[in-house]
Formats: structure tokens, sequence, C-alpha cells
């Protein structure tokens, strides 16, 4: 392999005019893009390049034009493989995010209700949380849940 065809297969350098239109994180360039509208799409081109990334020592060592080109077909399958793990972790991490969202805004609805059945006072919500406190067998859930209704109501009355 000359030293042309090597210098072929190298990303191309980086050049600090050019806008960048990727998402880079901890220094790892994305293969996945979301669209406006929410869609997951894959950036061929850090496909591509991360199949040249994957090869690079193997591709120095083929000798035809034949081996080179089964080499570069098989890192590419494998930069495929990579994404579309990258595009299912991505996905079950946004129905996991959603579930979360769930969970979160129905804490809020029952710390919301626990607050007004206390009469949205703090003073009470102190009372009854003292009480199941210095219970014999305490409720951590229960106490867990008036800690989370004392904070919604300081909170609220502090954004007034």
């Amino acid at each position: 392999m000359s030293s042309v065809d090597a210098f072929r297969l190298l990303p191309p350098p980086y050049n600090a005019n050019r806008r960048l239109t990727t998402n880079f994180v901890y220094g790892v360039e994305q293969m996945l893009l979301t669209a406006a509208d929410g869609r997951t799409i894959f950036n061929m081109s850090a496909i591509m390049r991360r199949a040249c990334q994957l090869g690079r020592f193997a591709l120095q060592f083929c000798r035809s034009t034949l081996e080179r080109n089964r080499q570069r077909s098989l890192w590419l399958k494998r930069a495929w493989a990579e994404a579309k793990r990258e595009a299912g972790e991505f996905a079950r991490r946004q129905a996991r995010d959603a579930e979360v969202r769930i969970a979160l805004a129905a804490s809020a609805r029952e710390s919301a209700a626990l607050a007004a059945s206390h009469g949205n006072n703090p003073l009470a919500i102190q009372n009854a949380l003292l009480r199941e406190t210095m219970r014999d067998r305490m409720n951590f859930a229960a106490v867990a849940r008036l800690e989370a209704a004392l904070v919604a109501i300081l909170a609220a009355k502090q954004l007034h």
C-alpha cells in the first residue's frame, strides 16, 4: 500500500471554518441525529468515519483491491451494527425517560393531594411527619410522601 492510498483512508482534517452538523459527546461522534419532528436519523458520514477508524490497521495490510474491499465491507457492517445498537439504546432511553416523567407527575399529584388533605398547612404536615417518625414501627414510604408534600408546599409558598 502506498502512502497516497493510506492518506485517502484517513478522515478529513478538522476545518474550523466549516460548521459541524453532528453532535459530539465526550469526544465521540454521534452516529444518530434527531430531526425536528422527533425522528431518529442515522448520520451516514459518522458511520463511514467509524468504519474507517475501526478498519484502519487492517486496511494497511491488504495487498489487493479485492482484499481491501472485503475489509471495508466487513468494517462497514460492524459500524452499522454499532449504529443500530446505539439507535436501540436511544429508543430504550427515551422510553425510560417517558416512564420517569409519568412517575414524577404521579408523585407530584400524590404530594399535592396529601398536602391538600392537611389543608396545605406546613405545620400540620410537620406534625404528621413527627408522629410518623416517632412510631414504634416507622413507615418509610409514608414519611417519604409526607416529606415530598412538605417540600411541595414550601416550594409553592416560596414562589408566591
